[in-house]
């Protein structure tokens, strides 16, 4: 079984948002925008519009793990903005060795032992 995608992530919100009428907003946005991608779009937009699609489910379907259930519900909502945070501090950690000189200077930890700043 596959894990769901965040919905935070899939609707591009700031996992601090927390106004249900806010994000309800949004979701009204990106069902707008996902219903006019055409097959000629770009390969990735048309995934992504596909997944949307997927979890959106019908408003008032009571449906688990589509994203009007998930997001309505507030103790719902703040894990899947408390599990988007992680996703987030995990992508900066991963960011942070993106080069040479970064994957270098983690792997010297005698560079940044207390004896070598003093």
């Amino acid at each position: 079984m596959s894990k769901r995608p965040n919905f935070y992530r899939l609707l591009r919100l700031d996992p601090s948002e927390d106004s249900w009428p806010a994000i309800e907003r949004r979701i009204e946005e990106v069902k707008r925008k996902s219903n006019t991608v055409s097959t000629d779009a770009a390969k990735g937009e048309e995934r992504e519009s596909q997944a949307f699609k997927i979890y959106l489910g019908e408003k008032g379907n009571p449906k688990a793990d589509t994203i009007y259930v998930v997001m309505q519900d507030s103790a719902a909502r703040k894990a899947e903005a408390k599990a988007r945070r992680e996703e987030l501090l995990e992508e900066e950690r991963l960011s942070r060795r993106c080069c040479a000189c970064c994957r270098i200077a983690a792997a010297m930890p005698e560079r940044n032992s207390p004896k070598s700043l003093g």
